[in-house]
């Protein structure tokens, strides 16, 4: 559990490197919305990181103005 707790915080990271591209190039929006489609073990991973049903068929994660929304392939 240890391992998969540090890799989600490695791809947060990562995300809130996204985030400040984002609202860098698009500084006039209130919202920007990146949809992420992946496949069921990625999907599945990152729903348990948030604490989200599996079952859903997506898991949002917003950070600043950005809305990550992860969709299962």
């Amino acid at each position: 559990m240890g391992e998969n707790q540090e890799n989600f915080r490695d791809k947060l990271t990562k995300m809130a490197q996204i985030v400040e591209l984002s609202e860098d190039v698009f500084k006039n929006s209130k919202k920007i919305t990146i949809n992420v489609v992946l496949d069921e073990y990625e999907f599945n991973d990152i729903s348990r990181n948030l604490n989200k049903n599996n079952k859903d068929e997506r898991a949002i994660i917003s950070i600043g103005d950005v809305e990550f929304i992860f969709l299962k392939k």
